[in-house]
């Protein structure tokens, strides 16, 4: 009696228990989300990123233009080196190809105010990126047949400089207020410029209030051209020792490399 009491208790508490789990029991769904799916969902990486320069609103400023004049001692010690020079100038052309670019030449002789360009092929005085013949004029302006024997090269440049700012004589059309300045000296013995026209200190600090990129190349004496060495060592720019090559295509090579946007 006693074991059959406890086999009908069990019965019972195992059909409540039944009875309660099915009360209970939720029948089965899909308990995804959509924020779950989100997550997991694989991304679209190309899709979703379609922001471009156009659509931010963006624009890509251009290169600042640039200017190069080259300052040629013509004197008859350069007989020799000068021709040597300007078949290797062209170099530096290649390094132009994405800016807007001027490039002229004067010799080491100022004439103040009314310091000139030198003419070459044709006649002209300014090659840029328009001419069909650039590297012929640009040698034919360093290997100017013209004989002077003085080396004023700092005054040269700073009345060439005056006179495109001048009121009274018609500028050159040459310097862009807007341009990177690369001056280039090339000679065989250092400037000789009239302190009493304008000192080495003097012109540097003419040559800071220019509020531009400047650059000075210096293709001149290591020893003894101080005053170009001092230059080109506040600047920036390439640098070779005249005296001790007969092959100047490192030089235009080293100075491309500052022209060059790449």
């Amino acid at each position: 009696m006693i074991l059959t009491n406890r086999i009908t208790d069990t019965m019972v508490h195992s059909l409540l228990f039944a009875m309660f789990a099915c009360a209970g029991q939720v029948e089965p769904s899909d308990t995804s989300t959509t924020a779950d799916t989100a997550l997991t969902q694989p991304v679209d990486s190309h899709a979703a990123n379609t922001g471009s320069t156009a659509d931010t609103g963006l624009k890509e400023v251009p290169p600042p233009p640039v200017d190069v004049l080259f300052v040629v001692d013509t004197s008859c010690s350069m007989l020799n080196a000068r021709p040597l020079v300007a078949d290797e100038a062209p170099l530096i052309l290649p390094f132009l190809k994405d800016r807007d670019w001027h490039i002229a030449a004067v010799t080491t002789e100022p004439q103040g105010t009314g310091t000139d360009l030198i003419r070459g092929d044709g006649s002209v005085s300014i090659i840029d990126a328009q001419l069909a013949n650039p590297s012929s004029i640009l040698t034919s302006i360093i290997n100017v047949d013209a004989s002077v024997n003085i080396n004023y090269a700092i005054e040269t440049i700073l009345f060439l400089l005056e006179r495109e700012n001048s009121s009274v004589m018609e500028p050159l059309g040459f310097r862009r207020a807007d341009a990177e300045l690369h001056i280039v000296f090339i000679a065989d013995s250092d400037d000789a410029s009239r302190d009493g026209v304008i000192t080495p200190n003097e012109f540097k600090a003419y040559l800071d209030a220019l509020d531009t990129a400047i650059f000075v190349h210096t293709l001149v004496p290591a020893k003894t051209a101080v005053r170009f060495i001092d230059l080109n060592q506040t600047f920036g720019g390439a640098t070779s020792d005249i005296a001790a090559y007969d092959r100047f295509d490192t030089f235009f090579l080293e100075m491309g490399m500052t022209l060059d946007l790449d």
